[in-house]
């Protein structure tokens, strides 16, 4: 049994918001009701600047944390509507594998959904797959399959439930999807265009190669003894912070005295049982394997040879970080383009893997301007 939970989380920008959607506010509220309320704790509220029109400065801006309670723990997302009744294709958030909903909150949802609304609105949705993320305080969480096409199905299904059940279309057609995903989050999108690819519109990857270097691929393997042997996650934040951002970006944290929180943030953020069971059953380059990295039908190289003999073809594209040498080094995502028969991967400069974390506002950018792009072709 699937329980949803919809907190909204409202705030007045001005006195007046006569020009939002009640209507869409009203059918919300309602099937709220119809499934059940569960009244969790308190979710900060994001404060949404807005550049656009005084109509658009009036509307009541919320974000709605989204709880899917089912067999084998929770499953978290943020949900952030478009009031266009016109709206294009929602964009979906997958972020990377020590990232939970919050890493990606406050620096790109709001900002994503702000300059979608000034292009012709979109919903975004941020979604948390299973495995990642904090403890659960409700329930017990089951990690038994955190494999790729099991991630795929549990996103479809949160999708089909957060987006489907709130949608104001009147088509009786499900609604196709934009799916952006950075690193883990990239390979679970890949695997959700293969067994639902009636379901999504584009897919935009970042930090996706073909294959890992070979310091790239030990230093995965190494992840799988920091989270078995140290419960604080300490060392493993440390290795993912040195294995994923440029030395620039971890100068100006120390700098800045920011490294320590962040630090701090990945162990809090995360569990060691959630952890090892991705790195378990979603990496399957380790160097302790018998089959290379393109044996397996979920390895990145057979999902992409997959993903291009699709009808019709699946459009997309690939973004990378400039010093990102060992966990997306240029030449294999050069080679995963030539696989997925899509234009030169986009290199962002001044970052390495954390490409969204290091240069938002350029990733965001880019983006915004495939989805354009899109636009234009159909």
């Amino acid at each position: 049994m699937i329980t949803i939970v919809l907190l909204p989380f409202q705030r007045h920008e001005q006195r007046h918001c006569n020009t939002w959607n009640f209507t869409r506010l009203f059918h919300l509220c309602r099937a709220v009701l119809l499934i059940g309320i569960f009244v969790g704790p308190p979710h900060q509220t994001l404060a949404l600047s807005s550049s656009t029109s005084n109509n658009q400065k009036n509307k009541m801006k919320i974000i709605q944390q989204v709880v899917l309670e089912k067999e084998g723990g929770q499953q978290r997302c943020l949900w952030m509507p478009s009031s266009d009744i016109n709206e294009k294709p929602p964009i979906v958030l997958l972020g990377g594998m020590a990232q939970s909903i919050a890493a990606w909150e406050h620096q790109h949802l709001p900002a994503l959904h702000d300059a979608t609304t000034a292009t012709g609105g979109r919903s975004v949705l941020l979604y948390e797959a299973r495995g990642q993320g904090p403890p659960s305080s409700s329930s017990s969480s089951d990690y038994t399959n955190v494999s790729l096409p099991a991630q795929a199905s549990y996103l479809m299904e949160t999708i089909d439930k957060v987006i489907g059940f709130t949608t104001t279309t009147t088509t009786t057609s499900s609604p196709k999807v934009d799916l952006v995903g950075f690193s883990l989050g990239g390979r679970i999108a890949m695997a959700t265009a293969l067994l639902y690819p009636d379901r999504i519109r584009s897919l935009h990857l970042t930090g996706v190669a073909a294959e890992r270097s070979i310091l790239g691929r030990l230093t995965v393997a190494s992840w799988k003894d920091h989270v078995s042997r140290d419960s604080s996650l300490t060392s493993f934040a440390w290795s993912v912070l040195l294995a994923t951002y440029s030395s620039a970006t971890l100068d100006r944290l120390q700098h800045d005295g920011k490294l320590q929180s962040i630090l701090d943030f990945i162990a809090r953020q995360n569990t060691p049982e959630g952890l090892l069971a991705l790195l378990e059953q979603t990496h399957t380059d380790s160097t302790s394997s018998s089959l290379s990295a393109g044996d397996d039908e979920w390895s990145t190289v057979a999902m992409a040879r997959r993903i291009c003999a699709l009808q019709p073809p699946l459009s997309g594209n690939l973004c990378v970080g400039r010093f990102d040498q060992d966990m997306a080094p240029l030449k294999e995502v050069e080679r995963l383009t030539h696989i997925l028969g899509w234009k030169s991967p986009y290199i962002i400069e001044g970052c390495g893997h954390a490409v969204p974390m290091e240069q938002p506002r350029l990733w965001r950018k880019h983006l915004l301007e495939c989805l354009e792009e899109q636009e234009v072709a159909e």
